[in-house]
This record gives structure tokens, C-alpha cells and sequence, in this order.
């Protein structure tokens, strides 16, 4: 494996496996962004601005 390679131990339950960098991103957002917080990108995409969306 290659994070036990470079001797980086992590539980399964501290893990999680995305289909891609978009759903990756998706559930940072939707984590660790709240409403109303400032987000600092370099070139805003569409999928920045999907991420305005109001969670439910």
C-alpha cells in the first residue's frame, strides 16, 4: 500500500474512498464550509459555484 510505505498508519474508519476529486471536493464543502464562510480559490469553476447550493 503506498501510505504504509511511507510508514503513515491510518484505521479503515479514518478513510474515505470518492469516486473522483468532484465528490472529494463535494464533501469537504459540505463538512468543513459552513454558511457565510469565505473561501479563497484561484480560478473559480462551476463546480465552486455548485457548492453555494444551501445545505438541506
Amino acid at each position: 500500500m503506498l501510505m504504509a510505505g511511507r510508514g503513515v498508519q491510518v484505521a479503515p474508519d479514518g478513510l474515505i474512498v470518492t469516486t473522483g476529486s468532484q465528490q472529494a471536493l463535494d464533501l469537504i464543502g459540505k463538512t468543513m464550509i459552513d454558511p457565510g464562510d469565505a473561501v479563497i480559490v484561484e480560478a473559480p469553476t462551476g463546480r465552486v459555484r455548485g457548492m453555494r447550493q444551501p445545505r438541506a
